[in-house]
């Protein structure tokens, strides 16, 4: 958990500040940057530091909950799964990767679009994070949370079951061939 809060910290808050705002941009009818280095470019020099770093505790609450969520949910269901996949464990991991990706997306959403509004370009608007999920259930009730879920989802969950299959073959590997040396 604490790795995922660091992560979140020094590279998330950077890069998902500068994604939300560039993805907010394109959609005005007068875009202000021209691509992602001159977003980079306006944003640090218009905001200072605090541009490119805005949203960084709910960016590291963001990524702290999904690492707590994901890895006990695959460690909890792989097992569960053994006797179905049997000894294709390729395949068991890609689908349990998968499921986790979509229980992640299901309970983080809500933290996922609070960031996603407090790194826009509209996020002048919010005091903080408790007034930006109040506006938001106010002006758009329960669901306003779950704004942009299906897209997340097909990432997400791709993106979990990709990466805990890959981590669970190179570890295999690793593994191996320490024992080879030894």
């Amino acid at each position: 958990m604490i790795a995922g809060g660091i992560e979140g910290l020094f590279m998330h808050t950077p890069v998902e500040n500068m994604k939300v705002k560039l993805i907010h941009d394109k959609f005005k009818p007068e875009p202000q940057f021209r691509n992602m280095f001159h977003g980079i470019y306006r944003v640090a020099k218009d905001q200072g530091f605090k541009g490119i770093s805005s949203g960084a505790v709910i960016t590291m609450c963001k990524e702290l909950t999904n690492n707590a969520i994901r890895f006990p949910t695959f460690a909890t269901l792989r097992p569960l799964f053994t006797p179905i996949f049997g000894d294709n464990v390729l395949v068991r991991d890609l689908f349990v990767g998968w499921l986790t990706g979509c229980i992640s997306v299901a309970i983080n959403q809500p933290i996922d679009v609070l960031k996603t509004n407090l790194q826009g370009l509209d996020a002048h608007k919010y005091k903080g994070i408790f007034d930006c999920a109040r506006q938001i259930l106010a002006n758009e009730g329960i669901m306003g949370l779950y704004k942009g879920w299906r897209p997340r989802l097909a990432r997400a969950s791709i993106e979990v079951s990709v990466t805990f299959a890959s981590y669970h073959k190179i570890k295999g590997a690793v593994l191996n061939y320490l024992d080879m040396v030894e």
